[in-house]
């Protein structure tokens, strides 16, 4: 998958995610903590669904959604919701989160049970 076109949101603890877009160690648009909200996920989503096609050539963007072990079902049917909110083609739940990726939500302390 074309690392511009990959939209990744990691689900912590406490309610939040970190999203980044491309390769989680070398990220095209840096890991960022946000919550479920509208200012939050839909803003993001909204942004990134703009945004990402102008940088793809005309390709849409792929949402790959990593729930963590600290992360409770509420946050990934939130999730879906936002995916059906504002209309993503393309998105996938993966339960192969990353070390990198835990090690970001350690670091923004939302890997807590």
């Amino acid at each position: 998958v074309d690392e511009h076109r990959s939209v990744t949101l990691v689900l912590g603890s406490e309610d939040k995610l970190i999203w980044y877009q491309g390769d989680v160690k070398n990220p095209i648009t840096a890991p960022t903590v946000i919550d479920y909200s509208k200012d939050g996920l839909r803003s993001v989503l909204l942004k990134m669904k703009d945004l990402v096609p102008k940088q793809a050539g005309g390709k849409d963007m792929i949402v790959v959604i990593r729930p963590s072990e600290k992360s409770v079902t509420r946050n990934i049917i939130d999730a879906l919701d936002e995916m059906k909110i504002t209309d993503i083609k393309r998105y996938m739940i993966s339960n192969r989160i990353m070390p990198e990726e835990v090690e970001l939500l350690k670091k923004e302390n939302l890997y807590n049970d």
